[in-house]
């Protein structure tokens, strides 16, 4: 054997060697891009499914603060419940509301395809269904309960996916790649903190003419009747030393009506010349503030109130009767003047109105009102041929005036649902989990 053929075979061996080395080092590098890779995607899956369930925390509140009807698939002006009133409805105990949620787990969900856009589904009785989902797309569910101690807060659950599954899904036909919770107590922050304690309050002067009947019989309120910060007439009876103002209607006659609780006098149960109705009544703002403990800017703003403009009053109602009919709305700021014609009927004893307006309001013709009514004067069936109904209360920041029939009722529970109800669900600051 020659020398130059030795070499020839140490070289060789050199080579071979080097290639089992690039070779372990090749498969070491894609081993490593392999598991870099797996992590990439598992991380990819457990972000999409924990910003699925993030987005399942914020739809809730949206959903929550909607005062539309929803159908089975959570559009709105659909079905004949609100989200909020057919996921976690308001039960009354004496005078107190509770808010009692369902106790189906995952009781609504939606998914989310490429472009964003939300299939859900709203099932008015059970858990939401796989089938009405997205299958491969990113699912999240959620559910509602209880908060030990507060009967106004709730908790929220949503449980995201990165598909329709089971985690998500109780009905689904397997699992999802990956799934995440998240949890959020929110509480229902009271748009009216407060409401008036008698049947009828004028902050200036109040004539009640005609075949009216104002009835209180709740002795948390002391039966009370009328307050206001000036002359009260009822019939021909003047509660107050003095006259009414200059252009004040006066009444041709009696046949009211005043219901107080037994044994008590109804002229003890009328307050005239009331000095902080008085006071408050020189500003809007003041007014509903000092009985509804809320400025009028906050209510107007809030989530709930239905916002209407304009000069006209018949307009304006007829636009507000549509929302109630039409949408369900409950609470309602009308910037102008209200009224109403013929026959009205607005709220009901569970589901009671607030009409809220920064001008008259007027009736003429028979309308029933199950709620609370404020606005900056009232003037009622001037030509005394109407009957008005109000179960509630009725609050004037200046005058009242009525010359028809019908009557006011004073109802603590309906203003109680109106006081627990209509409120903006607010997420409670540090009260965000994720497991």
């Amino acid at each position: 054997m020659t020398r130059k053929t030795q070499t020839g075979a140490a070289s060789l061996a050199i080579t071979l060697i080097l290639l089992f080395g690039m070779t372990l080092v090749a498969f070491y590098a894609g081993r490593v891009m392999i598991f870099e890779q797996k992590t990439s995607a598992n991380q990819y899956r457990s972000t999409q499914a924990f910003e699925a369930a993030d987005a399942g925390l914020e739809w809730a509140v949206v959903m929550l603060n909607e005062t539309r009807s929803t159908d089975a698939s959570c559009i709105v002006d659909g079905g004949s419940a609100t989200f909020r009133n057919r996921y976690v409805p308001a039960t009354l105990a004496g005078s107190a509301i509770v808010l009692t949620p369902v106790a189906t787990p995952m009781v609504a969900g939606c998914s989310i395809d490429a472009t964003g856009a939300l299939t859900c589904s709203c099932p008015a009785s059970g858990s939401v269904s796989a089938a009405s989902l997205l299958a491969d797309a990113p699912t999240f569910t959620v559910e509602f309960a209880t908060v030990a101690g507060d009967n106004e807060s709730i908790e929220v659950t949503s449980r995201g996916c990165t598909s329709a599954g089971s985690q998500c899904v109780a009905n689904a036909p397997s699992g999802a790649d990956a799934f995440a919770v998240a949890r959020l107590v929110v509480k229902m922050r009271r748009v009216v903190r407060a409401m008036p304690a008698v049947p009828l309050s004028a902050g200036q002067w109040a004539a009640v003419c005609g075949a009216f009947q104002i009835s209180n019989t709740d002795r948390a309120t002391n039966g009370n009747l009328v307050d206001a910060g000036g002359a009260v007439l009822i019939g021909q009876s003047t509660y107050q030393a003095g006259t009414l103002p200059i252009g004040a209607p006066h009444c041709s006659g009696n046949g009211q009506t005043l219901q107080t609780l037994d044994g008590s006098p109804p002229a003890d149960s009328i307050v005239a010349a009331d000095s902080t109705l008085s006071g408050a009544s020189a500003s809007p703002d003041a007014m509903f503030s000092t009985l509804f403990g809320t400025r009028l800017a906050q209510y107007e703003a809030a989530a709930t109130t239905h916002v209407i403009s304009g000069p006209n009053g018949l307009a304006n109602a007829a636009t507000l009767v549509d929302a109630y009919v039409r949408h369900g709305k409950r609470a309602f700021w009308v910037d102008g003047p209200l009224q109403f014609s013929g026959s009205v009927t607005l709220g009901t004893d569970a589901s009671p109105v607030i009409v809220a307006a920064s001008g008259e309001i007027a009736f003429n013709g028979s309308s029933t009102i199950r709620g609370l009514i404020y606005a900056d004067s009232a003037r009622w069936n001037d030509d005394g041929a109407g009957s008005t109904v109000v179960v509630g209360a009725v609050v004037s920041r200046a005058s009242f005036y009525n010359n028809g029939s019908g009557s006011i009722t004073y109802d603590p529970n309906v203003l109680a649902r109106l006081n627990k109800e209509i409120g903006v669900a607010t997420k409670v600051p540090g009260s965000w989990r994720d497991n």
